[in-house]
């Protein structure tokens, strides 16, 4: 059977029939010499009452291949084999991945540790070096007032170079202008 770029189906030509080539037809051959099969009107395709390419007859059988979630695959031995071998790659990859994951999160807990570690260490060093400062200021203190009631001015005097650099830092936050304040 042979079809042509216009559609037309040839019934009943055997491959051993030479078709004349379209460029040098010269009308000799009679039309009666071949089946043409008229579209059908039960399903719009063509027929050859054999049932090859729609239903014998009125009626409609249904489809010819069986739904594609029915249907087995066929796949080569090459793409199974790929297949395969992906997967297990996969598998590798993931366990790899999870080994990793499982690295880092046990070093990242050690270091946590560490830290905590480290900051209790810096706190407790920090609460007695406060203590030590608090005990030397509440003995100065102590020194300064009861000195101050003997000597007014020197007690002043005492006090002022404490409160110079203070003072200056209070001035020099004054005069830097609101805008560059906020960099």
């Amino acid at each position: 059977m042979s079809v042509f770029d216009d559609s037309f189906v040839i019934l009943g030509d055997d491959a051993s029939e030479p078709v004349p080539p379209v460029s040098s037809y010269d009308g000799s051959a009679q039309v009666d010499d071949y089946d043409f099969a008229a579209p059908s009107s039960d399903n719009g395709g063509y027929s050859n009452g054999d049932g090859v390419f729609g239903s014998n007859g009125g009626g409609h059988e249904g489809p010819i291949l069986p739904p594609p979630s029915e249907m087995e695959s066929d796949e080569g031995a090459a793409l199974r084999e790929w297949r395969r071998q992906n997967a297990i790659q996969l598998e590798e990859k993931e366990k790899r991945e999870k080994e990793l994951r499982n690295q880092i999160i046990e070093e990242a807990n050690q270091f946590k540790e560490e830290f905590h570690k480290k900051r209790e260490l810096a706190c407790e060093n920090n609460k007695a070096a406060n203590k030590e400062k608090e005990k030397l200021y509440v003995e100065t203190q102590e020194k300064f007032y009861a000195e101050a009631s003997k000597n007014y001015w020197k007690a002043i005097a005492e006090l002022v170079p404490k409160e110079v650099p203070t003072i200056e830092k209070r001035r020099r936050k004054r005069k830097i202008p609101r805008s560059q304040q906020s960099l």
